[in-house]
């Protein structure tokens, strides 16, 4: 069992590491950031059902936590990636994901001083 999760782990950290790569070849073939988010965000959907409805997890879920989970979904799983995908025009792909990852911490230190 802890072999699989380390595993799946690496596996699952491989695959993000990659993806802004995947991402810029594919706007060579006519992407742009927003399909790309709408089809990141699509195809995981399938997955998430199965998981839970393997689980017995309710699907319904009442209407103001409905709300809320549709504008955390919308900031923090669609318009994120839109804004980082969107960077890649106008810097590389290392610059952009490297900056992206890395302004929580910068925000936390100006913060702190």
């Amino acid at each position: 069992m802890k072999t699989t999760g380390i595993t799946l782990t690496i596996l699952s950290a491989l695959l993000f590491a990659i993806s802004p790569v995947l991402v810029s070849w594919t706007y060579a073939w006519g992407n742009n950031p927003l399909t790309m988010v709408m089809f990141r965000n699509v195809f995981v959907l399938p997955v998430l059902f199965v998981f839970m409805k393997r689980d017995h997890l309710a699907v319904r879920l009442p209407r103001p936590q409905l709300f809320q989970l549709l504008f955390i979904a919308t900031m923090g799983s669609c318009l994120t990636p839109l804004l980082l995908y969107s960077s890649y025009a106008y810097v590389g792909v290392g610059t952009g994901t490297t900056l992206h990852f890395f302004y929580p911490i910068f925000v936390a230190l100006f913060c702190r001083l």
